[in-house]
């Protein structure tokens, strides 16, 4: 008798820890997910946009609860005034239009963007 409430302790307890982090995951993400979404928007930018590691840097990660996506901001070393939020959604990355005022030249929007904004 003592073995079984043993086994159910630590299997309740199993269960509670897993179901926490699934619920912690789904409000802030998963940190690993965060990481290998930031490592995709730089690959993006370095093999398809051709820039090199040096013109820019990430300044932040982040999960938005809402669309279930990860947005990274990405500042260009020829343009510090700027911030440049890139998502990864649906295994490609695309720059979004958050931060963006239309008296502002830029340069270094997209041009799908461009596209959209005119």
């Amino acid at each position: 008798m003592k073995k079984l409430s043993w086994a159910l302790t630590v299997s309740l307890l199993f269960v509670v820890i897993v179901l926490g982090c699934a619920v912690i995951d789904s409000f802030v993400g998963n940190p690993i997910s965060k990481k290998l979404s930031e490592n995709q928007v730089i690959d993006y930018l370095v093999n398809e946009k051709s820039y090199s590691k040096e013109d820019f840097y990430v300044k932040s990660t982040s999960y938005s609860m809402a669309t279930g996506y990860y947005y990274t901001k990405i500042v260009f070393k020829d343009e510090p005034q700027f911030q440049y939020t890139y998502v990864k959604k649906q295994g490609t990355v695309a720059q979004t239009i958050f931060d963006y005022y239309p008296s502002k030249e830029y340069k270094h929007i997209e041009p799908e963007i461009h596209k959209l904004l005119n």
